[in-house]
């Protein structure tokens, strides 16, 4: 146990609290933000050993928690803790910097309350407290990780729990908020120092992955302890499991000389039997103590030498050689849209051992899904040697337009390895770069709750050199302004350096020469006092050249007819446009004439909000809708509104002219409502529907363009 002095200081708000003591008639309690300040300057009892120096050090990212009483009455955000609503543990901002010195702040909402002896408590490190509830104050639940990273001669921070209590009591808040409150230390646990010596027949390039240290069933040494924070007194819950095995993640780990050295935070204990396993990438150790007596105890160090020179290596079996390459080509001999999750080895000639939601894509040959509806999926590799840091190239989209999906790579053995990257509804590649893991390990390549379309794969060793081809877009892609307006905007999407230029300098002035991945471009511009409307090109380009987009700007001259925005709606159903038979012509609102053609049924059904289109044994194949918008109209948006039954699906594209400006997919629980994302140049609008199963509501179509008709 150790006395760290700690300022406790109430930042300067606008705070009242009475000194005196407690009255009949109370003062109104007041919610206020109050910024605390802790400070520690003593080098002895951090949070980080320094095995140069005999020292432990305070960490960047570091956190503590704190909680308090009042007149022995443990509080919350809004006074006395009761049984529903229980005491309140409040977290402070990671540290900034580690070293000797630390300032912790939290800024919370406090409750003033009346005078009464005001006791602060302390928890570190914030994160094995898992609730910002203290429900049976003063017992807090702390965490000591089963798994460990610890640093190069040091233990893992994380595992290092201490509770503080302050050594004097103020009357108030307001009467502690000029002092320093001194905090006196406890650490919950033991530090293991441990050395593994003589490890035998280490290779170039061969790292520790894990070491997993399994104890006698009755030496808990990791998991829950509820710990009273006014005592220190320790207990175990009843329900704890596993608690004798301790992993310790070999990231960090150097091996000198045959020699492994690391630290451990344990809870005290006594060991009877140790069983050590030591994994590399490239083979396993493992020593059975089967008699030992090596005690643990609470707020000490234990060193501990174990000689391994006469343990056997145990080769691993070698996993295929790299680089691993599947275009997915053998896919086309399942049946489309079928899960052939369980026919995965054979259907991949054994590329693959596992797979769980797994679809072949109808109409797209060297293509799979992954996941259906709410389920995630996942497609496992063979045993690949992955015994050198390595990287996943995968090719692939987000099955649905407004999924939000994610794809996401682990291995199976080794480090933990764990990467994530989020789809677009385009193809695209995404990279991973990981560290080595084992010579026969197994990429899982899955989704999270949304489904993904994946066309390739790649794995190879080092870093992955793919530079992805530039991509540009600009939305929208013209625009046609009043006379008296003297600026734009349009968006640049992209994934590479573009540059801007104008055709027409001497009027329009663009405000980048350049830019970089996303971005936007403003066009000023004077009043345009001529009856003539004049017209500027602004010109994007990709740095290499190989992508132009150009956006249009018009500005009316003063005799122009001024622009106006208009909506036109067309619903469908019984009292509004029906969808009656395979070609059916109707006017909008705003009297634009529509076309509707459908084809692959005969089934036609009239609802009060909808018209459906085909039926589950006459299900429709394509449905189009057409309009032309007067001839100057400048279409700022569209979208339209469909729905399905159990099993519908089909596809939905929205266009201006010849380029598509949305997409969306049917599904058979839901009414969807498919937006554009984007504009184009062009007075005709096509909405289709394709790929259709079972029957289709449509509800209706709505189209917002500027016109001077």
């Amino acid at each position: 146990m150790k006395k760290i002095f700690i300022p406790f200081v109430i930042a300067a708000t606008a705070l009242s609290f009475a000194a005196c003591q407690k009255e009949v008639s109370s003062p109104a309690i007041e919610d206020e933000l109050v910024s605390l300040n802790f400070t520690s300057a003593n080098p002895t009892t951090k949070t980080v050993a320094d095995a140069v120096n005999k020292t432990i050090l305070w960490e960047k990212g570091d956190k503590i928690s704190v909680a308090y009483t009042v007149n022995d009455k443990w509080q919350n955000a809004t006074g006395d803790a009761t049984a529903d609503k229980p005491a309140k543990i409040y977290v402070s901002n990671g540290l900034d910097t580690g070293g000797e010195t630390a300032v912790f702040n939290i800024s919370a909402s406090f409750k003033a309350t009346n005078a009464g002896v005001h006791q602060f408590y302390s928890v570190y490190p914030s994160s094995c407290v898992k609730s910002n509830e203290i429900k049976n104050a003063p017992s807090v639940t702390m965490t000591i990780p089963d798994v460990q990273t610890p640093a190069e001669n040091s233990f893992d921070a994380a595992a290092d729990l201490m509770i503080g209590k302050a050594t004097k009591t103020y009357n108030s808040l307001s009467e502690a908020k000029a002092d320093e409150i001194p905090l006196l230390w406890q650490r919950i646990v033991s530090h293991a120092d441990i050395t593994l010596k003589g490890l035998q027949g280490l290779t170039e390039n061969e790292v520790i992955t894990t070491i997993v240290l399994t104890a006698d069933a009755g030496a808990k040494l990791v998991g829950e302890r509820d710990v009273n924070i006014q005592n220190g007194d320790i207990s175990i819950p009843t329900t704890i499991a596993n608690a004798n095995i301790l992993t310790i993640n070999g990231t960090n780990l150097k091996v000198n000389n045959n020699n492994v050295e690391f630290w451990a935070a344990v809870m005290p204990a006594t060991v009877k039997s140790l069983n050590i396993v030591v994994e590399t990438n490239k083979a396993t150790y493992t020593r059975n103590i089967e008699s030992c007596n090596i005690v643990f105890k609470q707020n000490a160090r234990k060193g501990l030498n174990v000689d391994m020179s006469s343990v056997e290596r145990v080769e691993k079996s070698v996993g295929l050689a790299l680089p691993f390459v599947d275009d997915f080509s053998w896919s086309t001999a399942a049946k489309p849209n079928n899960d052939f999750s369980n026919e995965i080895k054979e259907k991949s000639s054994n590329k693959y051992i596992a797979a769980y939601k797994v679809f072949t894509e109808d109409g797209q040959e060297g293509a799979i899904r992954i996941g259906a509806n709410k389920e995630p999926g996942y497609i496992s590799t063979c045993a690949l040697d992955l015994s050198k840091d390595f990287y996943v190239e995968v090719e692939a989209k987000a099955y649905n337009t407004d999924d939000n999906a994610h794809i996401s790579i682990s291995v199976d053995k080794g480090t933990t390895l764990t990467a994530e990257e989020a789809l677009t509804n385009d193809y695209g590649t995404y990279c991973f770069n990981l560290s080595a893991a084992t010579a026969s390990s197994s990429i899982k390549i899955f989704t999270d709750t949304k489904r993904a379309i994946i066309t390739s794969v790649k794995i190879g060793e080092g870093k992955s050199t793919y530079v992805p081809a530039p991509k540009l877009t600009i939305s929208p892609e013209f625009a046609k302004v009043a006379s008296n307006t003297t600026k734009t905007t349009f968006a640049v999407t992209s994934n590479t350096k573009w540059t801007v230029s104008t055709t027409s300098s001497d009027w329009a002035k663009v405000s980048t020469q350049s830019g970089e991945n996303n971005g936007q471009v403003e066009i000023t511009f004077s009043e345009n006092t001529a009856d003539t409307e004049r017209t500027a090109d602004i010109v994007v380009k990709t740095e290499d050249g190989s992508i132009t987009k150009t956006f249009k700007l018009t500005q009316n001259g003063v005799g122009g007819a001024a622009l106006t925005e208009k909506t036109a709606t067309i619903q469908f159903g019984t009292s509004n446009v029906k969808i009656d038979k395979a070609s059916v012509t109707a006017n909008d609102n705003q009297k634009n004439s529509w076309t509707i053609t459908t084809t692959g049924t005969s089934s036609y059904t009239q609802q009060p909000t909808y018209s459906q289109v085909g039926k589950k044994d006459a299900p429709a194949t394509n449905i189009t809708f057409n309009t032309t918008l007067p001839e100057d109209a400048e279409v700022t948006s569209i979208s339209a509104d469909f729905g399905g039954f159990k099993g519908t699906t089909g596809k939905v594209s929205l266009k201006i002219g010849e380029k598509e400006v949305g997409t969306g997919a049917l599904n058979g629980t839901t009414d969807i409502t498919v937006k554009s994302t984007s504009t184009a140049v062009g007075n005709k609008v096509t909405i289709t529907v394709t790929n259709i199963a079972k029957g289709v509501k449509c509800y209706n179509i709505q189209v917002k363009y500027k016109t001077a008709n």
